[in-house]
């Protein structure tokens, strides 16, 4: 008997020791944090290509057109869509507008305006300062009619008369009652031709080089360059030249090479706009 509780009570310590030796097993062991969750890993941004910047475009306007049919089909010649700015009244005014009208060009009615200095060259069909509405109204009725087709207008010479507000804006109302734009040729600084048609909400643009005040090939030349680059910083922008035959050589030469510099030569309309195409042109010399 005592052989038995003996041997019990060697098993109950037996156990106790054990049992105390796993829990101090599992008090040394490290714990280790649980993992953290997995989280869905997000694919890289594409990159963005930046959009294509918008082509530059220019507007070629050939003044003093009506006076020689020879001289249109030089224009004719010419690569692109140049518009044809022609003068009323003229042998040669209604068959010119007709003609570049058929071979898909722009016309315009190039409408004579008193300038400061003298009135030769001015021509037939003119606006002088002093008339009034009604009469301003019915000359741009008979200028209109002799050059048919005309989509819009541009003033020749015109340094005093483009500086009248109430005359232009007599013009301006003409205009938007036949619905027809404006180009600004800014033969002067001062011009309200444009501001008139902004106001009247006539579609207008203005001028920002004439590329022949002198007929020279370098300086015309200089002058197309002048052009470019004044399209390439703002988008578009508007040359007036004149059939003469070295101006006529030199877009010749200039015109075709326009794609290579990323350059379109466009038509008038796609230079219309609310706030003109540029306000640093000046006149010089003869267009006043």
């Amino acid at each position: 008997m005592t052989k038995k509780l003996l041997a019990l009570a060697a098993l109950l310590a037996f156990a106790v020791f054990i049992t105390s030796c796993g829990k101090r097993e599992e008090a040394g062991r490290k714990v280790r944090p649980a993992a953290p969750p997995k989280t869905a890993v997000k694919p890289a941004p594409k990159s963005v290509r930046p959009a294509r910047a918008k082509e530059a475009a220019i507007v070629i306007i050939i003044d003093d057109m009506g006076n020689n049919p020879k001289e249109l089909d030089d224009v004719l010649a010419l690569p692109g869509p140049v518009a044809v700015a022609v003068l009323p009244l003229l042998r040669y005014s209604e068959e010119t507008a007709k003609m570049a009208e058929k071979k898909g060009l722009t016309v315009l009615l190039h409408l004579p305006m008193q300038p400061k200095g003298h009135i030769k060259g001015l021509g037939p069909g003119r606006l002088m300062k002093g008339m009034s509405p009604k009469d301003i109204n019915d000359i741009l009725s008979k200028d209109l009619a002799s050059v048919p087709g005309a989509e819009g207008v541009n003033n020749h010479m015109g340094s005093l008369l483009t500086e009248d507000k109430a005359a232009m804006g007599a013009v301006m109302a003409g205009l938007k009652s036949r619905k027809l734009f404006f180009v600004d040729s800014l033969t002067t600084a001062g011009s309200e031709g444009w501001r008139m048609a902004e106001k009247a909400g006539v579609p207008f643009t203005r001028r920002d080089v004439f590329l022949d005040d002198l007929s020279d090939e370098a300086y015309i030349k200089a002058q197309f360059a002048r052009l470019v680059a004044i399209a390439k910083k703002r988008g578009i922008a508007v040359a007036i030249g004149h059939p003469r035959p070295m101006t006529l050589k030199a877009l010749g030469e200039e015109l075709p090479d326009l794609p290579k510099q990323g350059v379109r030569l466009v038509r008038v309309s796609e230079a219309l706009k609310g706030a003109g195409s540029g306000a640093n042109a000046v006149n010089s010399g003869p267009h006043k």
